[in-house]
């Protein structure tokens, strides 16, 4: 039977993980930290990260919408880094659409051992039953939107847009100095490999005038 389906493409800032495709069905998925049998997958929302809650937040679809809600984490829940919720306490369910950034708890660090724990920063792909990728978040489409506009001369640009547009240019980023380090490492292997057959063939030719 046809379901829809989130999947959760991990960022650059984010504490590494598998791409994650989240079968939603009825009741939807729990988003939160493993714990006990609850072991990490590629088709759960299950994650071995300490600045998560146990249950985290839920996705979940209804209707012709997607919704992801703070179910009482301690560090919150955030779409386009907007916060859902206080800590423990829990949000409205919020609509979230195919390419927000969703981000579960924050960033940690233990003064006494010097040691940062990442949280989970992850693109959304949202999928209806048919197989059709749910649409993107409209131009003017915010919660609290007197509060998430700023107004330049002719143009009014939205906090969510601009985070977004920030996130897209780290995964610019992170993928060209990806490319530099493997064009590095080609150009090495290949000054290698020349340097290779260049002593290779003085030893061809020392071979050949001792003939």
């Amino acid at each position: 039977m046809p379901q829809t389906e989130a999947v959760l493409s991990c960022s650059p800032a984010s504490q590494p993980f598998e791409e994650r495709v989240l079968v939603l069905g009825v009741e939807g998925v729990s988003v939160g930290r493993a714990a006990g049998k609850s072991r990490p997958g590629p088709d759960n929302g299950t994650f071995d990260c300490k600045v998560l809650s146990r249950y985290h937040s839920r996705i979940w679809h209804r209707g012709e919408k997607f919704f992801l809600q703070d179910t009482r984490s301690s560090n919150g829940t955030y779409v386009n880094g907007r916060r859902l919720s206080k800590s423990g306490e829990e949000s409205y369910p919020y609509e979230i659409f195919s390419g927000d950034v969703l981000q579960f708890g924050i960033d940690i660090t233990e003064n006494s051992r010097h040691v940062t724990y990442s949280c989970i920063i992850a693109t959304v792909r949202l999928f209806l039953p048919n197989g059709v990728e749910f649409k993107q978040r409209p131009r003017n489409c915010t919660s609290n939107e007197h509060q998430n506009k700023i107004l330049l001369p002719n143009q009014m640009l939205y906090t969510q847009e601009i985070y977004q547009l920030s996130h897209y240019l780290q995964e610019a980023l992170y993928r060209e100095q990806l490319l530099e380090k493997k064009l590095s490492s080609l150009q090495n292997l290949l000054s290698s490999t020349r340097e290779a057959s260049e002593e290779s063939w003085q030893v061809v030719v020392l071979h050949c005038t001792s003939c």
